[in-house]
């Protein structure tokens, strides 16, 4: 005998839930101990949100300034002034930015690639970033030289 609900293309029971692709199955339904325990973890951030502040440049600079000279992502420095939680494991050292299809034609002209090899446009993008970095005076490398030293002797007595 079929509920009314599995009639219609809902989901009566987590045994009907069973069936369905996962991408489909409604959220009230995963039990869970069917979710992998590496990802467990991550539910607790999928509940997180983020919260974008309106301030004057003034402010922006101001966190910005404090974060690069403790070596922060400004993420952390602002849950620091907050007084919130700070992780204190060592992130990867990386830099980000979003590229659209339209970027990707851009850089693959500039470097003489497919604009479809990704891979390929990100190895010289970093390249071209690593250029950069070696280009700048050599007070500024020191500084980088000695927050990466700092970094992983702080790994080290970890």
């Amino acid at each position: 005998m079929t509920s009314r609900k599995a009639a219609r293309g809902g989901v009566a029971t987590a045994a009907a839930a069973d069936k369905l692709p996962a991408d489909q199955i409604p959220a009230d339904k995963i039990r869970a101990d069917k979710i992998p325990a590496r990802w467990r973890a991550g539910q607790r951030a999928l509940r997180a949100v983020q919260v974008a502040f309106d301030v004057n440049e003034q402010v922006m600079e101001a966190v910005r300034s404090a974060a690069y000279q403790a070596n922060l992502s400004t993420s952390d420095q602002i849950r620091m002034l907050l007084q919130l939680p700070v992780a204190k494991q060592i992130k990867r050292p990386r830099l980000t930015i979003t590229l659209s299809d339209a970027d990707y034609a851009l850089l693959g002209e500039r470097f003489a690639l497919p604009e479809d090899d990704r891979l390929g446009i990100k190895e010289r993008a970093a390249q071209a970033l690593l250029a950069f970095a070696d280009s700048q005076p050599a007070r500024i490398r020191r500084a980088q030289k000695n927050a990466t030293s700092h970094a992983q002797g702080k790994k080290r007595h970890e």
